[in-house]
């Protein structure tokens, strides 16, 4: 009776049960993660709204993500032609895929996420000009680079795309002297990885297609091929 009376939906106890409850929500809420304030990937073109929305889910330390890459973004890859014969009803969005066996892709992932922060408009040359370079980051090249002469390697490249490159190493530095509280894209790299673990993304190159994995694709397609699965899409 007595625990009745203290708990009852009455009761004075009854209403510190609600307040404890509250409390616990405001807690957890504040101890939340932070989210992001817009959609993660880098869009090629900002604000469009597509009729065919590709996502490609690329490490870039992978050969097979460059390759795939090299076929849509080369001189006269399937973009390119895609946006003369498609009038701007397509949108593409890179996904920072690090793979942990590839060690070194961290700090590659870190560098994109840096250009994006610093120079969005830069980003997709950025990572072509990453892409182009790749093997230089390969195991047999990188194995002996400290995080930082990565983090200088990377900055340089930066450079060469119009990025300031002391503003990329600045946002590659640690943001406390001491302790472990990562660089000033840290963050931005935590989205990315929930992002794709969400997603459920393993292998790379993996490419969605309108929110849909596409297994059909494939890193080793042409350009040719890219524009013919659009086009077959944007058809239907």
């Amino acid at each position: 009776v007595e625990f009745a009376q203290t708990v009852g939906p009455n009761s004075r106890g009854h209403n510190s049960f609600a307040w404890a409850g509250m409390l616990f929500l405001a807690i957890a809420a504040s101890a939340a993660p932070p989210l992001p304030k817009a959609p993660v990937g880098f869009r090629l073109f900002p604000g469009r709204a597509p009729a065919l929305d590709v996502h490609l889910y690329h490490d870039l330390c992978c050969p097979f993500s460059r390759q795939m890459f090299e076929a849509l973004c080369g001189d006269s890859g399937a973009i390119a032609q895609l946006e003369k014969q498609s009038e701007g009803r397509v949108q593409w969005t890179y996904h920072c895929v690090p793979q942990p066996w590839h060690a070194q892709s961290a700090c590659m992932h870190e560098a994109s996420l840096a250009v994006e922060a610093a120079a969005p408009e830069k980003t997709w040359s950025f990572l072509a000009a990453l892409n182009a370079q790749q093997q230089d980051f390969f195991d047999e090249h990188a194995m002996d680079y400290s995080r930082r002469d990565l983090y200088k390697r990377l900055a340089s490249i930066a450079s060469t795309v119009g990025c300031e490159e002391e503003a990329i190493l600045q946002l590659l530095s640690p943001l406390e002297p001491t302790g472990n509280s990562g660089i000033g894209v840290t963050q931005a790299l935590k989205w990315h990885v929930r992002h794709h673990r969400a997603a459920g993304v393993h292998v790379t190159p993996t490419v969605f297609v309108n929110g849909i994995e596409a297994p059909q694709v494939s890193s080793g397609w042409s350009s040719t091929e890219w524009v013919d699965f659009c086009d077959g899409l944007l058809k239907n």
